[in-house]
C-alpha cells in the first residue's frame, strides 16, 4: 500500500474496510483517553497546596467554593453532549471530534494558565464541553463503522483506554506530589492509590462483560443466581471492613490510615460513627490555634522591628 494514501484526494486518504477501521479505531481510542485522563486529574489538583494558595481557596471557609470549581466541569460535560444532540449530525463524527478536541486544548490552557478563580471556573466549563462534545461522539463513530465481529471488541478497547488515562494521570499526580510548587499542579498529578483501584474496577468490568453473555447462554436465568450471591457478599465485606468516610475530611482519613487501625472496624466508635470524631474536631482546632498563633508572632515581631526602625 506504500504512503500514496496520504497524497489521495478520496476520504480518509483512500482507506477502506480494516485499515479504515483501526485508523478510527486509534482516534476514538485517544479520544477516550483524554477522558480518562481528564476524569483523574483535577483530583489531584485540588489537594495542592500551591493551587490552594494561588486561588485562594485555602481554610475550611473555601469547601464549598472549591466543590463548586471542582463539580461545574460536569455541567460543562452536560453542555457539551447537549451541542453533540443538537449539530453532531450537520457537522459529522469526524468533525465534532475535532471540535470537541480543539474545545478541551483552549480549555487546558485555561487551566494550566490560570491565576484566579475566574478563569479556572471557564477553563473548567469549556474544557468539559469539548469532553462532552467527543464522549458523546466517539463511541457511536466506533460502532458505526465497525463490523458485528469487532464491535464489541473495539468498544470494549475504548473502555480501556478511558482507564489508561485515568491511570496514567493518577501516577504523575503521584510522581509531581513529591515536587511541591506550581507545577505540581499545572503539570497534572494524584497518588497511586486511585489508579490502582480505577485499574482493578474497570479490569472486573471487562471481566463481567465478557462472561455474562456465555453465562446467559449457558444457564439461563439461573445465571443471576450468581450475581446475586457475589451482591450478598460484599455486604459483609463492606460492614466489617470498610470504615465510614460521611462527614469527614481528606485530613481525617489520613490520619485514621496512619494510625494502623485494625482490619475489622466494627469496634471501633470513631471508624463507624456518622457523624464526625471528636478527635478530628480536636486536632483540627489545635492545628487552627498553631498557625493563628504562628502568624500573630510573626506580626509581632514585625511591629517590634519596625518600631525599633522609627526610634
Amino acid at each position: 500500500m506504500g504512503l500514496s494514501w496520504f497524497s489521495s484526494k478520496e476520504p480518509y486518504f483512500g482507506l477502506t474496510g480494516g485499515w479504515l477501521t483501526v485508523w478510527i479505531t486509534v482516534a476514538c481510542a485517544t479520544d477516550m483517553t483524554l477522558f480518562g485522563y481528564d476524569q483523574g486529574v483535577f483530583s489531584g489538583v485540588v489537594v495542592t497546596d500551591n493551587f490552594l494558595e494561588t486561588l485562594d481557596l485555602v481554610g475550611s471557609g473555601k469547601t464549598q467554593v472549591l466543590s463548586t470549581v471542582t463539580a461545574i466541569y460536569d455541567v460543562g460535560c452536560f453542555l457539551g453532549a447537549i451541542l453533540a444532540f443538537s449539530f453532531g449530525e450537520r457537522l459529522g463524527r469526524k468533525n465534532s471530534i475535532i471540535w470537541g478536541a480543539a474545545i478541551m486544548a483552549v480549555g487546558t490552557i485555561l487551566q494550566a494558565s490560570s491565576y484566579n478563580l475566574a478563569q479556572m471556573f471557564v477553563g473548567r466549563v469549556v474544557s468539559g464541553i469539548g469532553n462532552g462534545i467527543n464522549t458523546t461522539t466517539a463511541p457511536v463513530w466506533q460502532t458505526e463503522t465497525s463490523t458485528a465481529r469487532w464491535r464489541g471488541r473495539l468498544v470494549i478497547f475504548e473502555m480501556l483506554m478511558n482507564l489508561a488515562g485515568y491511570c496514567l494521570v493518577n501516577w504523575i499526580n503521584y510522581g509531581l506530589s513529591f515536587h511541591g510548587g506550581s507545577v505540581a499542579w499545572r503539570f497534572p498529578m494524584r497518588t497511586k492509590t486511585a489508579a490502582v483501584s480505577t485499574a482493578t474496577n474497570w479490569i472486573t468490568n471487562f471481566v463481567v462483560a465478557e462472561i455474562t453473555p456465555i453465562g446467559i447462554q449457558s444457564l439461563e436465568w439461573k445465571f443471576y443466581i450468581i450475581w446475586t450471591v457475589f451482591n450478598a457478599a460484599f455486604l459483609p465485606v463492606i460492614y466489617f471492613f470498610y470504615p465510614e468516610t460521611a462527614n469527614r475530611r481528606l485530613e481525617d482519613m489520613d490520619a485514621y490510615y496512619r494510625s494502623n487501625p485494625p482490619l475489622i472496624v466494627i469496634n471501633d466508635p470513631d471508624a463507624i460513627s456518622v457523624k464526625r470524631p471528636l478527635k478530628y474536631i480536636q486536632h483540627e482546632d489545635e492545628e487552627l490555634r498553631k498557625t493563628t498563633a504562628h502568624g500573630g508572632a510573626n506580626l509581632s515581631k514585625t511591629d517590634e522591628q519596625t518600631v525599633e526602625h522609627v526610634e
